[in-house]
């Protein structure tokens, strides 16, 4: 976290001239990895960067460097209003109060925050969290990407990854990328056992348990 020289890390990959390279990183650290990667001219040949969370304002930052060779993951990307109508509504309406489209982040919001909303309406209280746990959990959400659902096991919400894939000088204005793909939750959420299994899942200790 915060590193933002990979300086060290460049001789090396360009030697070993992988066919895809993975960057699991995010926010300024991930602007600096792309744009020293740009810079050693590896994004311009055969090698694919594929980023598990990408984001709007990386895109933004690093410019013409997030190319074709870049495919990054999503859970909403704005331009995804073509084939969602709700979506649509949601995307107007917050690109009129903040004059920027909404990135994956800020559609995140929204249904988390409307689901606690109408939950509360459906319980009729806003104080009795098992009762409120209980209606989020037969929630059946429809916003801006078809049916959604938190799962009762842990809470994730079952929502789809969208791979969005760079456009580099092509890109304008806030138009950054095109969706190549929308992978249902079904192919990429680890199952509830197998969470289980995982450290941290089990092992950490919560505030207040």
């Amino acid at each position: 976290m915060g590193t933002v020289d990979y300086s060290a890390h460049i001789p090396r990959i360009a030697a070993t001239n992988p066919e895809f390279l993975v960057l699991n990183l995010y926010g300024q650290s991930l602007d600096a990895a792309v744009k020293q990667l740009g810079e050693a001219g590896l994004t311009n040949g055969k090698m694919k960067f594929i980023l598990p969370k990408s984001h709007l304002y990386v895109i933004k930052a690093v410019g013409a460097t997030y190319n074709e060779n870049f495919y990054g993951g999503h859970e909403f990307y704005w331009t995804m209003q073509e084939k969602f109508p709700k979506a649509k509504k949601f995307v107007e309406t917050y690109f009129k109060k903040h004059g920027i489209p909404p990135s994956q982040d800020a559609e995140g919001g929204y249904p988390g925050t409307r689901a606690i909303f109408e939950a509360m309406n459906i319980a009729k209280t806003i104080t009795d969290v098992e009762k409120l746990i209980k209606t989020l959990e037969e929630l059946k959400m429809d916003y801006n990407k078809g049916p959604e659902q938190f799962r009762a096991c842990d809470h994730i919400c079952m929502t789809s990854c969208v791979i969005v894939r760079g456009i580099g000088a092509k890109a304008t204005q806030w138009n950054f990328g095109e969706v190549v793909a929308e992978i249902p939750w079904q192919d990429t959420l680890e199952s509830c056992e197998n969470n289980k299994k995982d450290i941290p899942y089990g092992t950490v200790k919560f505030p207040g348990k």
